[in-house]
């Protein structure tokens, strides 16, 4: 896990990254003394949508569909990724997040664009909501090609290689198709 410190009134400030439990250890080097400050984990500002996007021109979240299909794939990249994970509250996480193109329904000629392994961690009733990275948003596909976008959430350090997924996730593979917009 990421973190670091920066220095605030000569005071050394150690804080843990957003993205999981966000802390601050509030140390008063003049004193000894020390304090930490915890945000607990909360994506209530979030939609209940599986997939979904974020409009600057409309200023919120709107959904897109998760039943997309190659034949009827969704006109926008996901920004972000909503899963409950039951039973799986406060733990941290290791997130796979894969964006392929493919020209053909048989995924014969899936080509991976990015993969990128992201933390996260769900809140106490096991919900994560997990930020699509924008190199992934942003892919350029050709015309007739479909973007595919698979997230997955594991427990344990995971590494991909070729075009398979590690066994073992918490939940499966989640899968939405994109169209080649313009």
């Amino acid at each position: 896990a990421a973190w670091g410190s920066i220095y605030v009134d000569d005071r050394v400030k150690i804080f843990k990254p957003v993205g999981y439990t966000s802390i601050v250890d509030n140390t008063d080097s003049n004193s000894g003394d020390s304090s930490v400050v915890e945000t607990k984990i909360d994506y209530s500002n979030y939609p209940d949508f599986e997939w979904f996007y974020y409009s600057n021109s409309q200023s919120k979240y709107l959904q897109l569909s998760s039943a997309s299909s190659f034949d009827n794939p969704v006109a926008r990249a996901p920004h972000f990724h909503r899963a409950l994970l039951n039973q799986i509250s406060s733990k941290d996480l290791w997130i796979l997040i894969e964006v392929g193109k493919q020209s053909v329904q048989t995924p014969s000629d899936y080509t991976v664009i990015e993969t990128q392994i992201l933390r996260g961690a769900t809140d106490e009733q096991g919900n994560i909501v997990v930020t699509v990275p924008l190199s992934m948003r942003s892919v350029q596909i050709a015309s007739g090609m479909k973007a595919i976008y698979t997230v997955a959430y594991y427990d344990h350090a995971v590494e991909k290689s070729g075009n398979t997924f590690p066994t073992n996730s918490l939940d499966g593979e989640h899968v939405i198709y994109v169209a080649a917009t313009s």
